[in-house]
């Protein structure tokens, strides 16, 4: 992957169009380092499944990114434990975990 890629991946246009972004290659060469860097900068840029949940009903943008997310055939939810969240929060993250087992 050259320099000028992984600049255009990390602007995250890929992500704001609803893309879907697959990084192939032999193991070692950086895939996992690549798809890291992209989530955090995407939590970064506001990508946080929390605030989406949290704004569902007052943003058309977190409205869209959680039926995207309700739709997708595949969600990874990881290092939960280290999510600090309230009891609203909470209920709001077990009605999405709900509607995916649905």
């Amino acid at each position: 992957m050259s320099k000028k890629q992984l600049k255009q991946l990390k602007e995250l246009q890929w992500l704001e169009q609803a893309y879907n972004l697959v990084l192939l290659g032999p193991p070692g060469v950086g895939k996992t380092l690549i798809a890291t860097g992209l989530g955090l900068k995407a939590v970064h840029r506001g990508y946080d499944l929390v605030q989406v949940l949290k704004t569902q009903e007052i943003t058309r943008s977190s409205k869209t990114k959680l039926k995207r997310i309700i739709a997708s055939d595949l969600v990874i939810i990881d290092d939960l434990m280290f999510l600090a969240m309230d009891r609203n929060e909470g209920n709001q993250f077990f009605q999405l975990i709900n509607k995916l087992y649905d």
